[in-house]
């Protein structure tokens, strides 16, 4: 797709250095899961679901092929989450989490 004069989007943006994702902390795992069915409903589905251990993420592509995480911090405060990090044997065995079935939630 050309983007201006000269300039064309790369198709392998995602295996290249820049910009990854962004992610955007919803309050609460209810607010995130309203966010998640009212996307399912629009066709828009997350391209992975993980619980980290200390947030819920759920990962989508957008318009330019971008990932957008849309996260909630599952224990409601940053501070213990990043104790949490520093402590937690099952972190340190997996810092990424497993993967997350929203529809179980």
């Amino acid at each position: 797709m050309l983007i201006g004069s000269g300039f064309e989007d790369d198709s392998e943006k995602v295996r290249h250095t820049g910009l990854h994702h962004t992610a955007y902390e919803y309050p609460s795992m209810g607010d995130l899961l309203d966010t998640y069915t009212r996307l399912k409903q629009q066709g828009i589905v997350p391209h992975a679901c993980l619980d980290h251990g200390m947030t819920m993420s759920f990962y989508y592509v957008d318009p330019d092929e971008n990932s957008v995480e849309l996260q909630c911090d599952e224990f409601g405060d940053w501070g213990r989450s990043k104790e949490w990090m520093r402590t937690s044997s099952e972190f340190a065995a997996n810092p990424i989490g497993v993967n997350l079935d929203p529809k179980r939630c």
